[in-house]
């Protein structure tokens, strides 16, 4: 696998801000600076903002790396030393964000809380209108964002529900696991490192709760009795966010979607669930949104056919079958035409 980057070049074409317009006046953007491990990680998220950094609209989007330079130890004062953990047995890089860090808002419960009936209803329909149009140019540059959750959206104000994404460290490289371009084993070897990480799977859809576990037993086979197991493991490791479902129909919708696994080889079941990454970044704002939706249609009662239709898209985009989701392109439509009806 392909991972000696040159790191000190490979953002070069960044250090320098294109001048073409020298009439427009730009506002200066402030640089937040990190020091990071150089490993896979810091390197993939690096690969991700080369396919980032050039697009017309990123600052709009996303938090990208203005620069990024390897680390030289003896370069770097002692209290930072301390305060970041560095050790001197391994190597560092220094990125600097292109972020107004001080005036961003992180997640969007801080930017809803306070917020009046109408203020509040305004904020979850655009910002979710924002954010799967985010992820449709995402994946147009071939990038999941697979790290989704409530914490990852930055609001560069109260009144504005544009919100940014960041840390790309965990997104996926669509090229790495699509099988038209790379072989089985790769791609299995490459998702091992992504499943293997530290994460939380509250916003991760039921194919992903089952990678881990096939990662992690020893069968290369998949019983009737094991898919039990897993299902069963699912379920009560997601009590919470299932809570208010029907357990038995999630149950049964999941039974429906694995048996047509049962006593398949382990890598092959790999690569048949990993095929259906275009629909995570849908599912993992889908179970954000549901709750918020579910959220006003309980508290304020108010706009109901609306939100009862917006939570019809919200269901069919969490159905435990990756194959009934929407792709975010159809989510997209069917959005802007209630949203156009809405308005």
């Amino acid at each position: 696998m392909r991972n000696n980057i040159n790191v000190e070049g490979i953002l070069r074409h960044l250090e320098c801000e294109k001048t073409n317009n020298k009439n427009k006046i730009k506002k200066e953007t402030t640089l937040v600076t990190k020091i990071k491990p150089l490993n896979f990680f810091t390197r993939n998220e690096i690969n991700i903002n080369n396919a980032l950094y050039l697009l017309e609209h990123k600052r709009n989007r996303f938090i990208t790396i203005r620069k990024a330079t390897k680390l030289r130890i003896n370069e770097v004062d002692d209290d930072i030393i301390k305060e970041t953990e560095i050790s001197k047995g391994n190597e560092y890089i220094m990125i600097k964000y292109e972020e107004n860090e001080d005036d961003n808002i992180e997640g969007i419960t801080r930017f809803l809380y306070n917020k009046g009936e109408k203020e509040y209803i305004n904020g979850v329909i655009e910002s979710y209108f924002y954010i799967i149009k985010t992820f449709f140019q995402l994946q147009k540059e071939g990038v999941i964002y697979y790290n989704f959750s409530s914490e990852r959206m930055k609001f560069k104000d109260i009144y504005n529900p544009h919100c940014l994404l960041y840390d790309f460290e965990t997104s996926l490289m669509e090229r790495r696991i699509n099988i038209n371009n790379t072989n089985k084993s790769n791609i299995i070897e490459y998702f091992y490192k992504f499943i293997t990480k530290s994460q939380n799977f509250t916003f991760k859809p039921f194919e992903v709760h089952v990678l881990f576990y096939l990662y992690k037993i020893e069968e290369q086979y998949l019983s009737k009795y094991k898919i039990t197991q897993i299902i069963e493991k699912y379920v009560d490791n997601m009590g919470i966010i299932l809570k208010g479902q029907n357990e038995k129909i999630i149950k049964e919708e999941c039974h429906k979607f694995m048996e047509q696994f049962i006593n398949k080889n382990k890598e092959e079941i790999m690569i048949q669930l990993i095929s259906h990454y275009k629909t995570w970044d849908n599912y993992s704002v889908s179970i954000l949104y549901l709750h918020l939706v579910e959220n006003i249609i309980q508290g304020y009662k108010t706009q109901m056919r609306f939100m009862s239709k917006f939570q019809d898209i919200l269901n069919q985009n969490l159905s435990q079958n990756p194959n009934q989701r929407m792709t975010i392109e159809t989510t997209i439509e069917k959005f802007n035409d209630l949203f156009q009806y809405w308005n």
